[in-house]
């Protein structure tokens, strides 16, 4: 029977709580182990939803979407979110990445 082991390095990446967008990067090594080698496919899946692409701006950022009424505090499900209230200014998106923009990078150096 053939075995499959990951080898994480770092085991246990360490961040630290900072307000701006992090990268955590890994060496993940796969490896089989058995008798005989069986072929393994692999299929990666990025979500590439709306979600995805709401730009990640700086404290400064943000405030100037409340300043212009670009951005709105609602409750959802019973707990206070903000929420855009029209499109984001074309300077703020091209400032700002998405989370889609590090996923997107973080596939590119694979």
């Amino acid at each position: 029977m053939s075995t499959l082991a990951l080898q994480i390095i770092p085991a246990q990446p360490g961040l630290s709580l900072l307000p701006d967008a992090q990268l955590c990067y890994v060496l993940l090594t796969i490896s089989a182990s058995g008798t005989h080698g069986t072929p393994v496919n692999w299929a990666l899946v990025a979500d590439a939803s709306r979600s995805m692409r709401i730009p990640i701006v700086s404290e400064a950022q943000f405030r100037e979407l409340l300043r212009t009424g670009g951005a709105q505090e609602i409750i959802v499900d019973g707990v206070p979110v903000w929420q855009l209230a029209s499109a984001v200014p074309a300077e703020v998106r091209a400032a700002a990445p998405s989370a889609l923009d590090f996923v997107a990078r973080a596939l590119h150096s694979v």
